[in-house]
This record gives structure tokens, sequence and C-alpha cells, in this order.
């Protein structure tokens, strides 16, 4: 039961948060002092919901969530998709360093498990690309999980970073332009 009621906690956090972007988003017209506030966030202030977003283990809202608030304040979809991009990624180097400085940790403590996924990612390593991208394109749980893990393991930077920005660019591009018709459908 206990169960349950965390999760329709969660879903009506969700549903109230966005309902109230869309809200603030449609005010947006007619409230000069907001509108004018959102235009001078410009860029920086879409990156900056970009990346508290992206944070999806601590907020688990999405930044597409707020695109009809920036898209109501004159901003472009492009801009917007850009400015998500670049917040969702850093939000996503940030999680991967927690697990890379988590890593002399959980090798030190716990051995076998660091040894298991080392083993796995050895075995995987070609199709660890495709994974990430299809990851971060689709799957609507946090990056983190699936970030952290690759860092313990071991799995390098350099090598994360393209597959991670092209499944950002579709995802952000998807949610964007779905939180944007479902705005225009609803208001």
């Amino acid at each position: 039961m206990k169960k349950y009621l965390r999760l329709a906690t969660v879903i009506l956090a969700f549903l109230a948060i966005t309902i109230g972007a869309f809200f603030l988003a449609e005010s947006i017209t007619e409230n000069e002092t907001i509108r004018g506030f959102v235009q001078r966030l410009g860029m920086i202030g879409v990156i900056f919901v970009g990346l508290v977003g992206g944070l999806n283990a601590f907020v688990p809202i999405p930044p597409a969530t707020f695109a009809p608030l920036f898209l109501e304040a004159d901003m472009s979809t492009l801009m917007i998709i850009s400015g998500f991009i670049v917040g969702t990624t850093i939000a996503d180097s940030i999680g991967f360093m927690i697990g890379w400085f988590g890593s002399t940790y959980t090798s030190t403590h716990h051995p076998r498990l660091t040894e298991r996924m080392q083993s796995f990612m050895k075995k995987h390593e070609r199709l660890i690309p495709y994974i990430i991208f299809g990851f971060f394109m689709l799957a609507p749980v946090p990056n983190e999980t699936i970030l952290i893990p690759l860092a313990i393991m071991g799995y390098r930077y350099k090598k994360l970073i393209l597959p991670l920005i092209i499944g950002n660019t579709l995802h952000q591009s998807l949610m964007v332009y779905g939180y944007s018709s479902m705005f225009a459908w609803l208001f």
C-alpha cells in the first residue's frame, strides 16, 4: 500500500508541475513582467532548466515540461531544444562524474560486483554505444541509472559523449514537440 501511495504522490506532483508550467505559459502572453523575465533569462535560463531537469534522479521533471513557457516568450523551438540538450548533457556528465569518483569506493568495498560489471562491459563493449543511444533517446528513467555503472566499470567518457549527445538530441526534440503540441491542444 505504501508503494502505491508513493507512486501516486509522484504522479500527482508531476501532473501538478506540468499543469502549473502550462498555466504559467498561458499567462505569459498577458503578463509582460513574467514574459520579460523569461526573455531576459534567454538561453541561460533554458540551459539551466535543462540542467536541473537533466538531474532527473533528483528532480524527476523533464525539461520539456517548460518548453511552452519559453515558446510563449518568443524563443525559437531550435533554441529551446539546443538549450535543453546542453543542459541535460551537462547533467549527464555530472552523473558520470559521480560514478567515476565512486568507482574507487566501489572497487574497494564491493570488489566482486565491480569485477562482474567490468567483465560484462568487456564482453559487450561493442553494444554499449548503441545501448547508450537507445537509452538516452527513449528511456523515461533517470540517465544516471546507466551512467554511474558505466563510470564504475571504467567506460571512457570520450566513447560515451557522442551517443549521449545524439540520444539527448532526439529525446529532447521529441519531448519539446510533444509538450508543445499538448500545450497547443489544451490551450
